[in-house]
């Protein structure tokens, strides 16, 4: 009995939670198109994807400011890389011998051996080698950065252009769905007054018939008609349904929430926003507007791919700080510090790619050929 209770509680507590879940809305085709436009996963998504490019852009124009970056370490070597000095202590002793006409042992004088050169190992450094500094860095030119600051607002006016394209999209499906249940509706109405006039019509004939004054035939008829109407009903109610949900769908509510239409339909309505077509242009159109942003987006491809032979140009400065010794010192603050700075300009300029860059400047044209057509 216990369990039975704890389950039926439980059970009693979650109503009100299932109930919360689910909302009623009450919604004109204008009020239904702006909630749409706020819930839709597509549009949030494309709304998200501007904000990416924007902060991409910032990302390609940070590339253009200094860069500074700071380095410490410290090493330590086991073993000391060894040296080999070639052995220049022999040749200047023998020339001294020479030059003062010095004999050997024989009476003869002392000669340079033609012996092969010598080398000695020797090692230079400390075991312990510590570097402190930093570096700015100064990017002068780059193809594929310049063409990215041309391109910047392009590429933010088509996540603009696909915003406003799937906007339109979401308009028209939620105005068909809108009004194809609201359609169905009127003509469910239009046939419920039918049903009525054909159950009074059938209810008179049953009268005239036991009078006398009708035939069996005409109530048949009556019926066979009245039975159409109640079964194209039905067909109305479920295509309602299914409207609704299509409806709930578009505008990414959950099915289980209630929508009641409150939209009226009249001639100044249906006329409403009607296209004019004496100033109609195919550019107006959202998604001519998207094509030929994404052309000119090709078009500075192409224009990258071809800056690909020109060189990039940057320059750097470092200023750094050495510590040596035979033990660890970094934190001995009375180590001698020995200094370092240089200053550079590095200009990288292609030769040879075995045809990589050519490569890339035909598809970049196909793609915009291919768009074009």
């Amino acid at each position: 009995m216990t369990r039975w209770g704890i389950l039926i509680i439980a059970a009693m507590a979650l109503q009100p939670i299932a109930g919360m879940a689910q909302k009623k809305y009450s919604l004109s085709a204008d009020q239904a198109v702006q909630l749409a436009l706020k819930q839709v996963t597509d549009i949030k998504n494309l709304q998200i994807d501007r904000e990416l490019q924007l902060a991409k852009n910032k990302e390609l124009i940070a590339q253009a400011f200094p860069q500074v970056n700071g380095t410490i370490s410290t090493q330590h070597f086991f073993s000391i890389p060894v040296t080999l000095l070639p052995d220049f202590i022999s040749p200047s002793v023998y020339q001294v011998l020479v030059d003062n006409g010095v004999k050997n042992g024989a009476g003869s004088p002392i000669t340079k051996p033609n012996d092969p050169p010598q080398f000695f190992p020797a090692q230079f450094g400390v075991p312990w080698q510590s570097s402190a500094g930093f570096q700015f860095q100064q990017l002068l030119f780059q193809p594929d950065l310049f063409i990215a600051v041309l391109a910047r607002k392009k590429s933010i006016d088509l996540t603009e252009a696909n915003i406003k394209s799937m906007e339109d999209s979401v308009k028209s499906n939620l105005y068909r769905a809108y009004y194809s249940v609201f359609i169905a509706e009127k003509r469910k109405s239009y046939l419920d007054s039918g049903i009525v006039r054909l159950q009074k019509l059938k209810a008179d004939q049953e009268k005239l018939f036991k009078n006398g004054f009708a035939e069996r035939l005409d109530i048949d008829k009556t019926q066979v008609s009245l039975n159409n109407l109640m079964t194209t009903v039905s067909q109305i109610e479920k295509l309602m349904e299914i409207g609704l949900a299509s409806l709930k769908f578009a505008m990414a509510l959950n099915q289980k929430d209630t929508l009641e239409l409150t939209e009226k339909l009249s001639n100044d309505r249906i006329k409403k926003n009607l296209l004019d077509m004496s100033g109609f242009t195919y550019e107006d159109r959202k998604e001519i507007q998207v094509l030929n942003i994404v052309k000119d987006l090709q078009g500075l491809d192409i224009k990258r791919q071809k800056l690909s032979y020109a060189p990039t140009v940057a320059t750097y400065w470092s200023y750094s700080k050495n510590a040596l010794g035979q033990d660890f010192n970094l934190l001995n603050f009375n180590q001698k510090w020995f200094k370092t700075s240089v200053w550079s300009v590095n200009m990288s300029v292609p030769i040879f790619d075995a045809g990589q860059k050519g490569q890339r400047i035909r598809q970049a044209k196909l793609n915009l050929e291919k768009r074009g057509r």
